[in-house]
């Protein structure tokens, strides 16, 4: 039996996708994706059509490199020039204790830039800078935190725990944001962010 995948940001490129029925008869996509840090592993992604989740797997599928119209035909994804993507691995536990805890892949996404619809120029984004400090310097104030806090002492460093390492070439932890979950948060502000 393979060892678990630990739960992390994961670099990986797609070799196959084919398209399945769950067991309750909807239909689903399935794309294996070769682990480039840990070859040869692999791990399979899954994913679903219903109303909630259908622009998401068709957006997993176009970040990993397929390029088509029709379902029928993934095999773009097998291209040996397929996209490079992160995988973000999370661990899921069934609650009734009938199987073992599996990694699962939930988010399928690209290597490129942060994810931002468009970033500010330099000249803008100095504006806004401006136009936000004293905002900035009240939350400070009123949080009892100091916006020039000297870095922490190598001994305050040394007392925290030690972060789990990440596979080599991801991105930190808290650059991966799930596309899905930003949607949602900007449906829930009101805000008309296109991704």
């Amino acid at each position: 039996m393979a060892q678990l995948i630990d739960e992390g940001t994961y670099r990986a490129r797609a070799l196959e996708g084919a398209l399945g029925e769950t067991s309750t008869g909807r239909e689903q996509v399935a794309v294996r994706f070769a682990l480039l840090d840990f070859e040869p592993r692999t791990i399979t992604w899954y994913g679903y059509f219903t109303d909630a989740t259908t622009e998401s797997t068709f957006r997993a599928l176009r970040t990993a490199g397929w390029r088509g119209q029709d379902l029928s035909d993934l095999s773009d994804l097998s291209r040996e020039d397929a996209p490079e993507v992160h995988l973000v691995v999370e661990h899921e536990v069934d609650p009734q204790g009938k199987f073992p805890t599996r990694a699962r892949v939930r988010w399928v996404n690209s290597t490129q830039g942060i994810g931002l619809k468009e970033q500010l120029a330099p000249d803008k984004a100095k504006a806004f800078a401006a136009r936000m400090k004293g905002a900035l310097l009240a939350f400070d104030r009123a949080n009892g935190a100091s916006s020039s806090a000297p870095a922490p002492s190598s001994r305050a460093a040394q007392a925290r725990p030690p972060a789990r390492p990440q596979p080599r070439g991801a991105p930190p932890r808290d650059e991966m944001v799930p596309q899905e979950l930003l949607e949602r948060q900007a449906g829930e502000q009101g805000d008309d962010i296109d991704f």
